[in-house]
């Protein structure tokens, strides 16, 4: 089955935070950290993989990869309930995506391919 890719900046939050919400969500529900260190972290779950970067600005972006859309999206609000939690308001300052609450924009999903920001899922 082809992966479905989706990432989003997150310019109203720190990576710092975002990076130590990621590693204790990990922590306690025992997924596997495949990548941490000062540039990024990456999270193994059942539904796929979330990856937290500082992108080339310096701000953080974040990329989910995943075999099914319905896996996208859990992936997608569970990072949205994240940044509420290690951020508070940073959910807010997000453009919004027009399929869907909570607010968050996202690029197109994808089989296979990086694709632009700017489309809904």
């Amino acid at each position: 089955m082809p992966e479905l890719k989706t990432s989003t900046p997150i310019d109203s939050a720190a990576f710092a935070p975002l990076r130590q919400a990621a590693l204790e969500q990990a922590q306690s529900f025992d997924l596997p950290v495949l990548h941490d260190d000062a540039s990024g972290v990456s999270v193994q779950s059942v539904y796929g993989r979330m990856t937290l970067r500082v992108d080339r600005r310096g701000a953080c972006a974040a990329e989910i990869i995943a075999e099914r859309a319905d896996f996208l999206q859990t992936l997608k609000d569970s990072l949205v309930g994240q940044l509420d939690a290690a951020c508070p308001g940073a959910a807010r300052r997000l453009p919004e995506d027009p399929e869907r609450r909570p607010r968050a924009a996202w690029s197109a999903p994808a089989a296979g391919r990086r694709v632009s920001r700017g489309q809904g899922p």
